[in-house]
């Protein structure tokens, strides 16, 4: 079994080139896609519905391509076409107002991705701990 425990971007990044190496990019990029369909599928029910459905619609998960100075990289992120408002729903706006001075109000802040990754981080860590311990179980074989 295999200990996963990260606390920096420096250690991310060495923790995934070792993984990297000892499976391979491919798998590994395979292995934290998975993981970001779990944060992709918690976005998703933690965005507010609004009448178009958009910001729901907008969440995606993505493994990147493999970089030999990055060798592994999946993510979770809102599709800015389809959702150009998602970081205004998630922080929130200040008081705002038109060119003539009228004001538009303020929205206020609704972290649903925030909230979904809170929801979901110890379900990520586990599932990628639990697969890289099998597919480097398969590795040593």
């Amino acid at each position: 079994m295999i200990k996963l425990s990260l606390s920096g971007a420096d250690e991310l990044h060495r923790t995934l080139q070792e993984m990297a190496k000892k499976l391979g990019k491919e798998k590994t990029t395979a292995i934290l896609a998975e993981a970001a369909k779990i944060v992709t599928r918690a976005v998703r029910i933690f965005a507010p519905k609004g009448p178009t459905g958009n910001l729901r619609r907008a969440a995606y998960d993505k493994g990147l391509p493999v970089k030999a100075w990055y060798p592994a990289v999946a993510i979770a992120a809102m599709r800015g076409r389809k959702a150009p408002h998602a970081h205004l729903v998630e922080y929130g706006t200040r008081p705002r107002y038109t060119k003539l001075g009228k004001s538009t109000g303020i929205m206020p802040s609704t972290p649903y991705f925030s909230g979904a990754w809170g929801a979901v981080k110890g379900q990520v860590e586990s599932h990628i701990e639990s697969r890289l311990s099998e597919e480097l179980d398969e590795a040593m074989k």
